[in-house]
């Protein structure tokens, strides 16, 4: 049995665009987006009415969770879902750019992953876990009807001869429309007979290929996190799975853009002096100061934002200051033209080639590590399999 496999999918018959929404954990500082996300959905079956937005957390704004429970209970046993036993759906999304990102859903196995750092596991996180964030997921999926999923996991798959192999032409089309609030174009096919049955004979070897470490999760960490603990808390068979929409880190649609750092309130000439202390062969950063920059090369190769993080925080334990992480160059140099006592950090894009070597040495990338294209570009919730 592989760790990822085929599933008991079930989708909305109709009316996608409203049950289709983003992430839960997008546009966390924009109540005006999950707004207009509640006026399109209102009076409609929706996965809105399934979901924690995250931006209502951090504006202090509750939501009842017994009453997500009762609409994912009610949507259970209604007659709102065709389902689709023993298959997989072969996704293809129309992003922002125009370009296109194929993915297939399936389910895994919780037993083969585990988010903790040092974790050997055959599935692991690819950015550290922020344990805070578990428990009110936790308790939504413990009592959940429905398995709502916006996780994306990577295999390493350099030929790409895993995914990209399917014959999409053979196929049945079982969705194609757009995505709510510039959220691009998505189309869905039914993954079964014998496309299923090549796609599982090269996942099999995929897996043989790869057994010490063959996939690592892309986005929706937290929300696997959370699914793992509901899932200890109660062993059953329904729980122990999870869906996920499986994509190749090879894709050249895959985008790993960096976050820069900012250090705050720091005297300049000790900064430099002990970011010195970082000097090796590998990796090139640059830092800036008001009137200067720097380029330092690292002594960890494959790992700059994990070296830069562990000397970063050591800094301000050690000299105090604030870190700030910030995605657009351009507006960090603003910053420090701005402010004084202020260093940034620019820092490499990620190494797809590195990638999955430096969770396996590293553990975990640190918080902030990467970006995974735009907001908008993000899973949005259209397939779910049933919990109860």
């Amino acid at each position: 049995m592989t760790i990822f496999q085929e599933s008991k999918i079930a989708i909305p018959k109709q009316n996608l665009e409203s049950w289709a929404v983003i992430a839960c954990d997008q546009y966390t500082s924009s109540l005006e987006y999950w707004d207009e996300v509640k006026q399109l959905t209102e009076g409609k079956p929706s996965y809105y009415h399934c979901i924690y937005p995250e931006a209502y957390l951090v504006a202090h704004q509750d939501r009842d969770i017994l009453d997500l429970e009762k609409v994912m209970e009610s949507y259970r046993h209604s007659d709102y879902f065709r389902l689709y036993p023993d298959s997989y759906i072969y996704v293809i999304r129309t992003l922002s750019n125009q370009k296109k990102r194929v993915g297939i859903v399936g389910q895994i196995d919780l037993e083969a992953y585990d988010y903790h750092e040092g974790t050997k596991e055959k599935i692991r996180a690819s950015e550290k876990t922020v344990e805070e964030r578990i428990p009110l997921r936790k308790q939504i999926r413990k009592d959940a009807a429905l398995d709502v999923s916006h996780i994306i996991m990577y295999c390493q798959d350099e030929k790409r001869e895993l995914i990209e192999s399917v014959n999409v032409s053979n196929l049945e089309k079982i969705y194609d429309f757009d995505l709510m609030l510039d959220g691009g174009h998505i189309e869905g096919f039914l993954l079964i007979g014998e496309e299923k049955e090549k796609f599982n004979k090269r996942l099999e070897e995929y897996e043989r290929r790869h057994d010490f470490f063959p996939y690592a999760i892309g986005d929706g960490n937290h929300s696997l996190a959370a699914a793992k603990e509901a899932y200890l808390y109660e062993k059953s068979e329904l729980k122990r799975y999870a869906l996920v929409e499986l994509e190749n880190l090879y894709d050249p649609i895959q985008v790993f853009d960096p976050i820069h750092r900012i250090i705050k309130g720091v005297d300049v000439d000790i900064f430099l002096k002990e970011i010195e202390k970082c000097k090796g062969d590998k990796e090139t950063i640059q830092i800036l100061t008001k009137d200067n920059m720097y380029t330092l090369s690292l002594s960890s190769g494959g790992g700059a934002v994990v070296q830069i993080q562990a000397f970063l925080d050591e800094y301000v334990k050690q000299y105090g200051g604030e870190i700030e992480y910030i995605h657009d160059v351009k507006e960090l140099k603003e910053v420090l033209d701005r402010e004084e006592r202020v260093v940034g950090i620019i820092l490499p894009a990620l190494s797809h080639e590195a990638f999955f070597e430096t969770v396996d040495e590293y553990g975990v990338y640190p918080r902030k590590a990467f970006s995974i294209g735009q907001a908008k570009d993000k899973r949005y919730y259209i397939e779910t399999r049933f919990l109860k």
